[in-house]
């Protein structure tokens, strides 16, 4: 009885972060759907206006992550998912945030704008764009963090309906949404229930907060992260240009992003927990009490990541029958590569972070550069898409089997990198 409710937790715990995942697709494509004969006559500066949302909708999930993830560094010194504390700490942050949100969104736009041989506004716009949605990625932390999930269609709802009624008004929908997420974190700051609540509230605000130099190399670091997924569709944008399917890039890019939401949600949130406990153990136990908890963990790493991994190829496989049975507007060989191409990705991210848990995150980078090699060579020799990714997805391939090898290795034996290497070391 207690595994089945366990298992229903696990299920709902699941299901509401996938839900959310998908609110900013459904909602910005029914608004996308009703504004679109109002945003087709629009321009800057001769950029037509969805040309100028399609390189936001490529460029904002790549930077995104990367802007996040200082924010998240922060978030671990509270050690705590309460809201009100995260919201202080989000609140605090954000005006150092500004910072790298301000250098990616300048080097983005502009970088974007002189490919694409844009008159100097039209960059600047995307730029101040860019800028204001990576400060609405800031804010979106604390529906992460905290796990109030519903707060993802608040913010999404708010920018469709900005979508809908003033489509021409192409700096108002990220604006609508982050003035919903301040409201609410204001709200939680100034309203915390007395007791425990209001006391993380107090710790929250005097915690030290990164500075803009750390900031920056986590940034950096986040960026890393997210470039296994979210770099083939920008580059296939930057290549194919006028011939770009952004629909079908983002539908292929779908199964990679909902594999990477239960990895995290259904592993790696458990894992760190876990953790947290056997390290605690390990310092006051005897070795002989803890080690069937230590086996059991690395058990409990290594099954998951099998089953996150058949989820996101069983994933892959639905999104790639429907495309070609259902929707069908692009060769099918070249939406098959894009499944494969973002799968291979998010099994790479997921199977790099299981191993950087135990050692240095320095390690993310290997994915970034050995995507980041493929994209210029590609661009460099001019080779056709499918060739592109098939060398993408075959690079991915190779790193996923080198990352598996060594972390079925190290979570053989958890307890040696929880306490004796350190132990060690020290």
């Amino acid at each position: 009885m207690d595994m089945t409710n366990k298992s229903a937790r696990s299920l709902k715990q699941a299901l509401a972060p996938l839900l959310v995942a998908l609110s900013p697709v459904i909602i910005l494509a029914a608004a996308f759907v009703v504004a679109q004969e109002r945003v087709l006559d629009a321009a800057i500066e001769g950029v037509p206006l969805t040309e100028f949302f399609i390189a936001s909708a490529l460029v904002v999930p790549l930077l995104s992550q990367a802007i996040s993830a200082a924010v998240f560094g922060a978030l671990r010194l509270l050690n705590s998912s309460e809201t009100a504390g995260v919201s202080q700490i989000v609140l605090r942050y954000m005006p150092r945030g500004l910072v790298p949100a301000a250098v990616f969104a300048l080097l983005a736009g502009a970088g974007l704008g002189f490919s694409r041989s844009w008159p100097i506004f039209a960059s600047a716009a995307l730029v101040w764009t860019l800028f204001i949605h990576l400060v609405l990625a800031l804010s979106l932390v604390v529906a992460f963090a905290a796990r109030r999930y519903f707060r993802l269609p608040i913010a999404w709802a708010a920018y469709g309906a900005a979508m809908i009624f003033a489509p021409q008004l192409w700096w108002l929908p990220a604006l609508c949404a982050l003035f919903t997420q301040i409201v609410l974190m204001v709200l939680d700051c100034h309203s915390p229930k007395p007791g425990a609540e209001a006391i993380l509230v107090e710790r929250a605000w005097h915690l030290p907060l990164p500075g803009t130099w750390m900031s920056m190399r986590r940034a950096v670091g986040g960026l890393a992260d997210a470039m296994p997924i979210w770099s083939m569709p920008l580059m296939m944008w930057v290549v194919l240009g006028d011939h770009f399917d952004p629909g079908a890039a983002m539908f292929a890019v779908l199964p990679a992003i909902l594999g990477m939401q239960v990895f995290f949600v259904m592993l790696v949130d458990p894992l760190w927990a876990r953790i947290k406990v056997l390290t605690e153990r390990l310092v006051s136990e005897p070795y002989s009490l803890v080690r069937n908890e230590a086996r059991g963990l690395g058990g409990f790493a290594l099954r998951g990541s099998a089953f996150v991994i058949l989820f996101t190829g069983i994933i892959g496989l639905v999104a790639t029958l429907m495309w070609l049975f259902v929707i069908h507007t692009e060769v099918p060989e070249l939406f098959v590569a894009k499944v494969v191409a973002s799968g291979a990705g998010a099994v790479v991210a997921m199977l790099g972070y299981l191993y950087s848990m135990f050692r240095d995150r320095r390690w993310v980078f290997v994915s970034a550069v050995a995507a980041g090699t493929v994209h210029i060579g590609a661009l460099t020799l001019a080779v056709e898409p499918q060739m592109w990714l098939s060398a993408l997805s075959v690079t991915f391939g190779v790193l996923a089997l080198v990352y598996l090898a060594v972390s079925v290795r190290d979570w053989r034996h958890p307890e040696y990198h929880l306490f004796w290497a350190r132990a060690i070391a020290a």
